[in-house]
């Protein structure tokens, strides 16, 4: 009951609100985004078009309230790719015969792409950014929570089903993401109870990581400790802190994370199946995209034409990068 209330309140009222201050709007939508009341509350919360509608929204008080400022300065050119990305998926969409699947995917994308160019021309303060933060920790903090909850009462529900349409490798990866803002946030923190907070959201997603049983989570999840590690420019203190934090990460891990984890490292002749099934899926992809340099096979194409490479149609990259080289081209 507690998920369907609060995915009403902010639906309906997230939506009004928004016609009269967008920026609240980009805050609720951002938080769906993450929890995905659908899938959170599942057994109580019908599907619906609960981010549809506040996105919608938003939209509308963008629009109402002068399309924002576009004072954007340095970031022109990374919001410039974000959109020419978008615009080229389009042109790969229409070279690839305009498919049902290749629409899908501008769409989805889309659902990213405008909510971007919306909340940089309406983020006008340092605090402002704050808030995005915090909405993005605690939205994200609070999926880990709930996985650490079933994964304790005895369901892995990352490994095995997934969490809203992502599989254990895509769940990892948000979680890393997370991670580490969740950590500068507590560090940067003025009250304690708000360093705490943050401590612990960034324990429950990185937690979720390590009974991911996903190897490039885990990789990204050391580099991020690592790179975060020595941007804070660490004193003595620092130093006891990440000895501790190694230690409490090889005590949740487990034996059987850390000999998932390692097989990363092994030697060809040593790798599982299902490394070494990455390994090859890559190499198809680069021969995808020389083979079709400019436009690639199409916008989420590549399932598709999959066993043209000897997979089972339907088959996925398991590497955004090269599947997405792969359906776009090089431009892409």
């Amino acid at each position: 009951m507690k998920g369907l209330i609060f995915t009403y309140a902010l639906t309906y009222g997230g939506a009004l609100a928004s016609l009269i201050r967008p920026y609240t709007g980009l805050l609720i939508y951002v938080c769906f985004a993450i929890i995905k009341p659908e899938s959170m509350w599942y057994w109580s919360v019908p599907q619906g078009h609960y981010s549809r509608i506040v996105a919608i929204a938003l939209l509308a008080g963008w629009a109402l309230h002068g399309f924002g400022k576009w004072r954007l300065g340095k970031a022109w050119p990374s919001i410039g790719c974000l959109i020419g990305f978008w615009l080229w998926a389009g042109v790969s969409a229409v070279h690839s015969g305009w498919t049902p699947v290749s629409v899908l995917f501008l769409e989805d994308t889309a659902k990213i792409v405008l909510p971007v160019v919306v909340g940089i021309t309406l983020i006008q303060s340092v605090e402002q950014l704050k808030q995005l933060a915090w909405v993005i920790v605690l939205s994200q903090g609070y999926v880990g929570f709930e996985l650490n909850v079933a994964y304790y009462q005895g369901f892995n529900r990352i490994q095995q089903v997934g969490f809203a349409g992502m599989d254990n490798n895509s769940v990892a990866i948000a979680m890393v993401a997370g991670t580490g803002l969740a950590f500068f946030l507590a560090l940067s923190a003025a009250k304690w109870w708000q360093k705490g907070i943050a401590f612990v959201a960034a324990a429950c997603m990185a937690h979720s990581v390590l009974f991911a049983f996903s190897r490039g989570g885990m990789l990204a999840l050391i580099i991020t400790g690592l790179v975060s590690f020595f941007l804070i420019r660490p004193q003595p203190k620092h130093f006891v802190a990440l000895v501790l934090a190694i230690l409490l990460g090889l005590r949740l891990a487990g034996p059987e994370v850390r000999e998932r984890f390692f097989t990363t490292f092994a030697a060809p002749e040593e790798r599982d199946t299902s490394a070494q099934s990455r390994l090859d899926l890559w190499e198809d992809c680069w021969d995808a995209m020389k083979s079709r340099p400019m436009f690639g096979i199409g916008p989420n194409l590549w399932p598709l034409v999959a066993d043209e490479y000897g997979w089972p149609k339907g088959k996925e990259a398991h590497s955004l990068w090269m599947q997405t080289g792969a359906e776009l081209g090089f431009p892409g």
